[in-house]
């Protein structure tokens, strides 16, 4: 598979394709790494269906495994907390997460 890298919607030089390469090789990057899905494609495809869609994969595992392991009821819970430093929507995490209680 040839190695491409796009920056600013533009097909970058072979100079700063063979360093994002190198680096990529020597990372330890394989097979069973995790890369969103938007990066699967070249140029990466992103929009706020992929993110919402990322961060409610990994928002809704994370409850399952938690309420799972605790016990916990649902309706025991009095305040949730949701965070994400790069992704924050319009109506929030929380909210997405409350209304799939309902």
């Amino acid at each position: 598979m040839p190695y491409a890298m796009w920056k600013n919607g533009k097909l970058c030089d072979d100079g700063y394709l063979k360093f994002h390469k190198r680096i990529s090789e020597r990372s330890g990057l394989g097979d069973e790494n995790y890369l969103p899905s938007p990066m699967h494609y070249i140029p990466p495809q992103f929009s706020l269906d992929e993110a919402r869609a990322e961060a409610e994969l990994v928002i809704f595992t994370a409850i399952d495994d938690l309420l799972a392991k605790t016990r916990v009821s649902p309706g025991d819970i009095a305040i949730l907390i949701v965070n994400c430093s790069i992704f924050s929507p319009t109506s929030s995490l929380a909210d997405m997460v409350m209304r799939s209680c309902v």
